[in-house]
């Protein structure tokens, strides 16, 4: 090939602002030699009389393979490797510390590398015309990145609307979905980025007066809970050192433990991260001899705290492909997108999902038939018409977050502001499966529409049997009374009711009928 000094002729080809590198130190030219691989004193600096190559152009050619000698090369800041035929890069590639501009354009690359996300000093990355269709979410740690080339890209990872924002926010949502993955994938592997197992170590307490601290519950507030890599449980009031933190304890309670026999351990019932109300068990105490000692009792201090994905703000008008494979996820916030369905999900561990602001008109089946795991649901600012009883029957849910929308009729807007909802459809539920429906205190003023004016709509409460509207603050029992013709019992006692129902008399099987014995005075 030809000689690897610059050629100033090339000028006329490159872009003006390159001409600075003609003649620069450390500076190695191989582009357009009809090259198949770059010269081995190229990686070394033989090339250049044994100095660090700085900048090194090799494009242009019809290179191939990249050798794990790259990784040498940890002083060159500008590579070209771009027009070339390049399918892929070794991992030694992640190695080049001080890279600030890469091109990667127009070669053949089957998959973005992995090892990109390592080069944390990139300034600009081309990556135009390859045939990948996925961005590493390695691309995430490139937070100096402010150049990305991304043209003749038919890419569905990120999704589009998050690609046409520009560097800046393509790098901010890869590094969420990035940090999300690495602990679902340490969760998938068993190893829990919160250390939860079944025996830790503690530290004992050595004097009577850390024992008087153990048993004031006053003292373990707002202390964080520590674990080391060897399991050592630690509590500080700040985060320190290589300790990994777990937590701000908030509130705690004290208890004993009876079946620890022969060792003087105190117990805390300990509540931390008030958003999450996730109870963990600690255990600490002292046996007076000092040292440490292995407790079984303490135990799940988290569930898999890291597996958290945070998308907010990003006009997202679908659920991420990305997002969609990282079944270990435990919370998942979707606020202010313009998502309106979701696909079949497989988030088995899945205990928080947030979905506020969004274009739901519906709340789709997969959350109620699929996310078994869910504890906490939130719908907030969605023109959803009617919230499904089967949300109430879900196995773990305890909050339901849903606030009064003029397009919601069900549950009531009552129901709503005393936030009754999830046992409302609970009520609801039940009286589908057995007929019997019971709507007490729920501070309702008139019937609700499915068993009211709406009746005919619902067919599922066609076969009611009994009903208990005890104590609301109903007024009028009218619409759709003369519809419960199969009623039995009915028990109307401690509302505000001024006369009996006017079509009661139609309900031929009324045989039970509860009044409070001042309600029409």
């Amino acid at each position: 090939g030809k000689s690897s000094i610059a050629d100033r002729s090339k000028l006329d080809d490159e872009p003006m602002g390159d001409a600075l590198y003609f003649g620069a130190k450390g500076f190695l030219d191989y582009s357009k030699q009809n090259l198949n691989s770059i010269p081995m004193g190229a990686y070394s600096g033989q090339a250049i009389g044994g100095r660090p190559v700085l900048i090194l152009w090799a494009h242009n050619n019809k290179i191939k393979f990249i050798p794990e000698v790259v990784g040498l090369m940890t002083s060159v800041t500008d590579l070209r490797l771009h027009d070339n035929k390049i399918d892929k890069l070794p991992v030694e590639f992640g190695n080049l510390a001080s890279v600030r501009r890469l091109w990667l354009n127009n070669n053949i690359l089957e998959a973005c590398p992995d090892c990109l996300g390592r080069l944390t000093t990139l300034e600009m990355l081309a990556l135009s015309n390859n045939p990948f269709k996925e961005l590493c979410t390695g691309i995430g740690r490139l937070l100096r990145l402010s150049d990305l080339l991304l043209d003749g890209l038919e890419l569905i990872v990120p999704p589009r609307e998050i690609i046409v924002r520009g560097p800046k926010r393509i790098v901010d949502y890869l590094s969420r979905v990035h940090a999300a993955r690495e602990a679902c994938e340490q969760v998938l592997e068993g190893e829990d980025p919160d250390f939860a197992m079944d025996e830790v170590m503690l530290h004992k307490w050595d004097t009577q007066a850390q024992e008087k601290q153990i048993n004031d519950p006053d003292y373990w507030r707002k202390r964080y809970v520590n674990v080391t890599s060897e399991g050592m449980v630690q509590f500080s009031t700040k985060q320190g050192g290589t300790k990994t933190e777990v937590g701000m304890l908030q509130e705690c309670e004290y208890e004993e433990i009876d079946d620890l026999k022969g060792v003087n351990y105190k117990a805390f019932r300990l509540v931390w991260d008030k958003d999450r109300k996730k109870k963990v068990h600690m255990v600490a105490g002292s046996t007076g001899d000092g040292g440490r000692d292995k407790v079984k009792a303490a135990f799940d201090l988290t569930r898999h705290k890291g597996c958290v994905l945070v998308l907010q703000h990003l006009g997202l008008v679908k659920m991420p492909l990305e997002v969609l494979r990282m079944a270990q996820l435990v919370q998942l916030d979707l606020t202010s997108n313009m998502v309106h369905a979701l696909p079949k999900l497989n988030f088995y561990s899945l205990e928080e999902l947030v979905l506020d602001y969004n274009h739901f008109t519906l709340v789709p089946r997969t959350i109620y038939e699929d996310l078994t795991a869910i504890r906490v649901l939130s719908l907030i600012e969605n023109p959803i018409v009617r919230l499904p009883t089967d949300l109430g029957q879900m196995p773990n849910i305890v909050e339901l977050r849903m606030n009064v929308q003029f397009t919601l009729v069900s549950p009531p807007t009552i129901v709503l502001t005393h936030k009754k909802q999830l046992r409302f459809l609970r009520h609801l539920n039940l009286a589908e499966k057995t007929g019997a429906m019971e709507l007490e205190d729920f501070d309702l003023n008139t019937l609700p529409r499915e068993i009211g004016g709406r009746w005919d709509e619902h067919p599922e409460y066609h076969n009611m049997v009994a009903l208990s509207l005890r104590q609301n603050k109903i007024v009028e029992i009218d619409q759709g009374v003369d519809k419960w013709v199969k009623l039995t019992a009915l028990d109307c006692s401690e509302n505000r009711l001024g006369r009996l129902p006017m079509m009661i008399g139609v309900l031929l099987n009324l045989v039970d009928l509860k009044l409070s014995s001042r309600q029409f005075l």
